[in-house]
């Protein structure tokens, strides 16, 4: 099995473990992005290890807003968000796979997000603040 596949399997094993669900877990992801590319591009060139990001996941995962909860108080970008997304997945094919048919709607999805990190997650990787984005109208 090539690296790629071992990482795959070892990061959806430990989602898997603990939280309920990993169809429970994609299901924060928006179903209306404009395309793979502009999810791709979240994705950073660097990134710690796969054990430090699956740490910051709790034992038992109550709810959507605990989860949001992870996000420290002090980040500085979308950037270092987007950071704790691995860099060496498969293929973007692979990754899309986990998304689930039957995600709710873009504007759920954003209202799970305390007001207090929207902001900070409204703010671009450029800097620049989306009001589109803080009307909770379309993801990052």
């Amino acid at each position: 099995m090539n690296f790629s596949k071992r990482f795959a399997l070892s990061a959806y094993l430990k989602w898997k473990l603990r939280v309920s669900s990993v169809k429970e877990v994609m299901s924060w992801i928006p179903e209306n992005l404009n395309s793979v590319k502009e999810v791709m591009s979240w994705i950073p060139e660097n990134l710690n290890s796969v054990k430090e990001v699956m740490s910051w996941i709790p034992e038992n995962l109550n709810s959507v807003k605990e989860a949001m909860s992870w996000i420290p108080e002090n980040l500085n970008s979308v950037k270092e968000v987007m950071s704790w997304i691995p860099e060496n997945l498969n293929s973007v094919k692979e990754v899309m796979s986990w998304i689930p048919e039957n995600l709710n709607s873009v504007k759920e999805v954003m209202s799970w997000i305390p007001e207090k990190q929207l902001s900070r997650l409204c703010v671009k990787k450029v800097g620049t603040v989306s009001s589109e984005c803080c009307r909770m109208d379309i993801p990052l």
